[in-house]
């Protein structure tokens, strides 16, 4: 059974980054841009009860960050065949990303490892999909 082309998913609080992992070569896709959200002063970390709505903030950019990068990750899984999905996520943001993908791709299986690589090179892509295929 062949893994290539596969769809290698690096996913944090702040940054997605997406590649193409074939048998030879690992092809960074297109930057996930999330538009930046922007607050009235009365929003502000200034206001009354700032730090219950700087929770609530950071919450629904995380909820906002993993549903657009659901989304653009459905579009290109159903733009190409891909035989494996990896995706890597620190631990506390799983059950988001597993929610958004029920809610916004169901249909498409993720192997999940646990870890934040914002700027991982090549050889640690290779390695963590070569870690995706391994029993655990």
């Amino acid at each position: 059974m062949t893994h290539y082309p596969s769809l290698l998913v690096l996913i944090n609080r702040e940054h997605a980054r997406l590649f193409r992992v074939e048998e030879e070569s690992i092809e960074e896709l297109p930057q996930v841009d999330d538009p930046k959200d922007t607050y009235s002063d009365r929003e502000s970390r200034f206001g009354a009860g700032a730090p219950d709505m700087m929770q609530g903030r950071d919450e629904e950019h995380l909820r906002h960050h993993v549903r657009h990068t659901i989304t653009q990750l459905k579009e290109i899984w159903g733009r190409d065949t891909y035989h494996h999905l990896t995706i890597v996520v620190p631990g506390k943001y799983k059950g988001a990303v597993e929610q958004e993908l029920k809610t916004h791709a169901s249909g498409v299986t993720p192997n999940f490892l646990d870890g934040n690589y914002p700027e991982a090179n090549q050889e640690e892509l290779r390695e963590l999909f070569l870690k995706s295929l391994r029993p655990q």
